[in-house]
């Protein structure tokens, strides 16, 4: 397969978005890419989930500012299943990240970064763009997943409501011997 490198007023759409990039020298040449990551090159993400479902698209554009910064504005989306936490069956979740980075060469250099921007650390002349696209679908992940209330079977195992608002809880008994007490 062939890239073509254009300005990013010509839209580079590529089936297949490389794995190893130059960020500077795409950011000198103001390039963006556009299109899709194989599932099985997202291992941590794949290890997170249940299972990647969809396809993992991304829109990623570098530029270079006037200050000499190179910047990395993008997308990334992915359709994942999770394990609900209440009947523990699989549940679809829509993961998207926007970000805004911008390419530093080592840690010391973290603190010139923009407060708009995340720091992207690359040390080398490049740099893998399908592991930072996984960091940036893992930092989105839910911390719990659920079905949406009501199409959940483990919703029969919720607390239900009494009849004047208040939650009933196993503990309630205990408060009630307390009283008497």
């Amino acid at each position: 397969m062939t890239l073509s490198c254009r300005p990013v007023s010509d839209l580079a759409i590529i089936m297949g978005l490389p794995n190893h990039i130059d960020p500077r020298k795409l950011a000198m040449q103001i390039i963006r890419l556009e299109g899709a990551v194989d599932r099985s090159c997202l291992p941590r993400l794949a290890a997170a989930v249940v299972c990647i479902t969809g396809p993992v698209n991304a829109k990623v554009s570098f530029e270079n500012q006037q200050s000499r910064a190179k910047l990395v504005d993008g997308t990334v989306g992915a359709n994942v299943e999770m394990q609900c936490q209440r009947c523990l069956d699989s549940v679809a979740i829509d993961l998207q990240s926007s970000f805004s980075l911008q390419v530093v060469s080592c840690d010391e250099h973290v603190d010139r970064v923009a407060e708009s921007r995340e720091p992207w650390i690359v040390e080398e002349r490049m740099a893998s763009l399908h592991h930072m696209l996984e960091d940036e679908l893992l930092l989105v992940l839910p911390a719990v997943s659920y079905h949406p209330s009501g199409k959940c079977t483990g919703d029969a195992f919720m607390q239900q409501q009494g009849g004047d608002g208040v939650i009933d809880s196993p503990f309630d008994i205990l408060k009630s011997i307390k009283k008497r007490v």
